[in-house]
């Protein structure tokens, strides 16, 4: 083998490298992107539930004593 043509070999082993680390890295972001939308969701889920129990709260409640 010639010189020139281990450096080109080493190129492409070490673009498949990358190549693959990429894949990985995409892999994992998209993995993340749907546990934030779950997650999203679930914050979504919460703020009604809150927000349901805090104006069944103030309805439900009597008037503050007036001050003397």
């Amino acid at each position: 083998m010639t010189n020139q043509f281990k450096k080109v070999v080493e190129l492409e082993m070490k673009v498949s490298d990358i190549e693959k680390t990429l894949d990985e890295l995409s892999d994992m972001v998209a993995k993340q992107w749907k546990m934030m939308d779950g997650q999203r969701q679930i914050i979504s889920s919460l703020e009604s539930q809150l927000e349901g129990k805090q104006d069944r709260e103030s309805s439900d409640s009597e008037p503050p004593p007036p001050h003397y």
